[in-house]
């Protein structure tokens, strides 16, 4: 059960770091392209 409800918290951060990071990811790759051209 402790395993368990551990392991849902882990992918509940993991799952929001990505929802964080890819918007970031995509924004910086836009802004370097829109430079570089």
């Amino acid at each position: 059960m402790n395993r368990r409800h551990t392991l849902s918290a882990c992918a509940t951060i993991v799952v929001a770091l990505a929802f964080y990071f890819i918007p970031l990811g995509v924004m910086a790759a836009c802004l370097e392209l829109g430079w570089h051209a």
